[in-house]
């Protein structure tokens, strides 16, 4: 069961920089691609986003090794953790501190799914 954790855990972290990577490349773009066919070019050219859907496809892989022994309904609510990994990872990229009020939200999350996983006990 430590293993189901483990492979979702990293399957959420590798959703939480996946996103904060392929945000960071897409708003990096000049406004005049947004909606455009261009956009998807000049996504394709650009390392993090290209490193941003590797991460998606390592993030697909690591659920479906933890489903194949694990119960969906433990597996899945631990992707929700992939908003705590892309918290930090998004203030680091930004070069900006991470607010209090962000932290709190971060906090309530985990709690969340600590308390959702204690009194659901999903087996």
């Amino acid at each position: 069961m430590v293993s189901v954790i483990v492979l979702s855990l990293c399957g959420a972290a590798c959703y939480g920089v996946a996103s904060v990577l392929q945000h960071e490349a897409a708003g990096s773009q000049p406004p005049e691609l947004a909606m455009r066919p261009g956009l998807v070019v000049a996504l394709l050219r650009h390392p993090r986003w290209l490193a941003g859907n590797l991460l998606d496809v390592g993030g697909y892989l690591l659920q479906l090794l933890a489903l194949r022994p694990g119960p969906r309904p433990l597996v899945d609510p631990l992707m929700v953790a992939s908003l705590l990994f892309a918290l930090p990872v998004s203030a680091r990229l930004g070069h900006r501190p991470i607010p209090p009020s962000e932290v709190t939200v971060a906090l309530v999350v985990a709690g969340g799914l600590g308390l959702f996983l204690a009194v659901a006990r999903p087996t």
